[in-house]
């Protein structure tokens, strides 16, 4: 019966040790950034392409970015981390063309929406000193381009629904300067396919203090599109941002 018990409370022992050491290497991380993002290139549904900026009236804009991932020490399990952009903007220009088939002739107030989800798997193939990560991750944009006008001296409305999802492959590299709390880290997620093509990309700095880390970094989203919701788009929208961590 001694015996028995000790082995019972040798058990014990290791298994609370185990769960210890798991603690150590589970990693949970949610963040929230303010993202002052400009946007450039042309859209084009008719004749000719519409300049985002000299016709459209977009400027740097301030976003709002957060995520939330999860890390665990499981081989050949995936780590997880979802991510949401809030990304709409209004700007007030002046268009003398044609777009989405209506001959704008005036003043033109258009909103746009590219707010979009992410969901990353990736498997930490380092994860010491220097990180690095290789993956999938998919991109859920559901929004819209919406232009109001005068057209012959009446209001029009000329209006693109955009609602896609494209996978990417990603890619992610870091490294943690040792005793400081500072680090770097830097990713890439991107796809080609026909005429095309979709990059987002990310550096940062950051600083952690125990369960608090802030970040500062620059985020951009290069996007070429061929006939979307018959629409054609060459954009890039980028910017720097800041925000605040929290991680367990």
């Amino acid at each position: 019966m001694g015996d028995t018990m000790n082995r019972v409370i040798l058990g014990g022992l290791c298994l609370a040790l185990s769960s210890l050491a798991m603690a150590d290497v589970v990693g949970l991380r949610a963040g929230v950034s303010g993202w002052n993002a400009g946007v450039s290139g042309d859209v084009q549904s008719g004749p000719a392409p519409v300049d985002v900026e000299s016709d459209l009236g977009f400027s740097d804009d301030p976003h709002v970015q957060a995520y939330v991932s999860l890390e665990h020490p499981v081989p050949l399990i995936p780590a997880v981390k979802l991510q949401f952009t809030s990304l709409d903007s209004e700007a007030t220009g002046q268009l003398n063309q044609s777009f989405e088939g209506i001959a704008f002739d005036g003043a033109t107030t258009t909103t746009a929406d590219l707010t979009h989800a992410d969901l990353l798997v990736y498997w930490e193939l380092l994860d010491n000193v220097v990180s690095l990560d290789l993956g999938l991750q998919g991109k859920r944009v559901s929004g819209e381009l919406v232009v109001t006008g005068t057209s012959g001296g009446d209001t029009a409305v000329a209006s693109v629904d955009i609602d896609e999802t494209v996978p990417l492959a990603y890619a992610a590299v870091g490294a943690d300067l040792p005793l400081t709390g500072l680090g770097v880290y830097v990713s890439a997620a991107g796809v080609k396919y026909e005429d095309n093509q979709v990059l987002d990309l990310n550096a940062k700095v950051f600083y952690d203090i125990k369960l608090i880390g802030f970040e500062l970094g620059w985020r951009e989203l290069r996007l070429q599109l061929d006939d979307i919701e018959g629409m054609d788009a060459d954009l890039a929208i980028g910017g720097p941002y800041a925000g605040i961590n929290l991680h367990f």
